[in-house]
């Protein structure tokens, strides 16, 4: 009402409500994916300097970021990631997120080898996120639990980096 438009041209483009609210929820992640820049440190015991820093703590800190948005955000979360398996883009916030992984993990030298390490994180972090309810009840992996969350994220980055320092 508020924009002057009427719900038969809404329908019209978007078809269901359903719809106007995926396209509505990507455009926002969207700006959140592509915007992304996250303060590196290391969080918890504070020993380490950024000058300390490994590359590991560097892509952890990122993916624990990440994942912790997730879960704070489940709604939003759940829309965008099914949108995306929905409807798959080279343009999607999925992909997005794996050429932002992928810089990370790379220090802005982004290569294949790169690339497909960020998009086996990604799958696998989606993958959790969604079956959460049943990563706890067949694994005993409650992510709902902070602290539990963050340290299964590490191991998800330690074994797709594999020896990453």
């Amino acid at each position: 009402e508020k924009a002057g438009i009427g719900t038969g041209l809404i329908n019209h483009y978007f078809g269901t409500k359903d719809n106007l609210i995926e396209a509505c929820v990507q455009t926002i992640i969207h700006k959140v994916v592509y915007c992304f820049e996250p303060e590196v440190t290391v969080p918890a015991n504070g020993v380490k300097t950024d000058a300390d820093q490994t590359d590991a703590d560097r892509v952890k800190c990122t993916v624990r970021y990440v994942m912790n948005f997730l879960f704070e955000n489940p709604q939003i979360s759940y829309i965008s990631i099914l949108g995306d398996f929905k409807n798959p883009k080279t343009t999607d916030n999925s992909t997005g997120t794996v050429r932002g992984f992928a810089y990370c993990m790379s220090k802005g030298n982004v290569t294949e080898s790169y690339l497909e390490k960020a998009f086996s994180l990604v799958a696998m972090m989606q993958s959790c996120f969604v079956k959460k309810k049943i990563l706890r009840e067949v694994c005993h992996i409650d992510l709902d639990d902070r602290a539990t969350r963050e340290d299964y994220t590490d191991q998800l980055v330690d074994r797709v980096m594999g020896g990453l320092q």
